[in-house]
């Protein structure tokens, strides 16, 4: 995923490209997407706005956030909502709240003093 947000200078140069059609789902590209629905706390909110798009967002009457999104289910959303610490919550699905423990703790047995 290419962040928009992250130029900082733009500029127009002479260059092409020949584009590429975009792949069909049938190619093996696509991966499923499930529902997930995670509790942020305010305190971690600037960074909800730059991952999350803002018809994701939801916000609760103590200013913690909730965000509504599709995501694949794999090893890199575990790495992403470990990045977030104890700042988020896992409201759905159920069961990637145990992976997400799972993978904690490892970390935690790995490198308590």
């Amino acid at each position: 995923m290419f962040k928009l947000n992250r130029i900082l200078e733009l500029e127009l140069l002479e260059q092409t490209f020949i584009p590429r059609p975009y792949p069909e789902p049938n190619q093996g590209f696509w991966q499923t997407h499930s529902q997930i629905v995670l509790l942020f706390s305010k305190e971690i909110a600037y960074r909800v706005y730059d991952e999350f798009d803002k018809t994701e967002i939801t916000y609760r009457e103590n200013g913690d956030l909730i965000v509504c999104t599709k995501m694949p289910v794999d090893a890199w959303l575990i790495g992403y909502l470990l990045s977030f610490g104890a700042q988020v919550e896992i409201i759905e699905p159920t069961d990637l709240k145990s992976v997400l423990a799972a993978q904690a703790l490892e970390i935690y047995k790995k490198n308590k003093p």
